[in-house]
């Protein structure tokens, strides 16, 4: 017979990793502005331009082709 202890048992694996991804898919974007920020309270090392725009460069992709704007509103926050 089904056990409904059983069932959750067996859903919560999945409802953690759903849980690890969907704040993992926030929190990449969410974090270009402090990294950002804090590159420039560095003094901008010539160093970190390369690094910078190559692990953000799906989130700067996204900020020139979002209609509402609202990541080049978020960095304007940070930078």
């Amino acid at each position: 017979m089904n056990d409904p202890d059983n069932d959750k048992r067996e859903r919560s694996p999945l409802v953690i990793a759903a849980a690890v991804v969907m704040a993992m898919l926030s929190a990449y974007p969410l974090s270009a502005g402090p990294v950002g920020w804090f590159i420039i309270q560095c003094g901008r090392p010539a160093w970190t331009q390369p690094y910078f725009e190559t692990a953000y460069a799906p989130v700067f992709w996204l900020q020139d082709h979002d209609p509402s704007r609202f990541l080049t509103w978020y960095f304007n926050l940070w930078w």
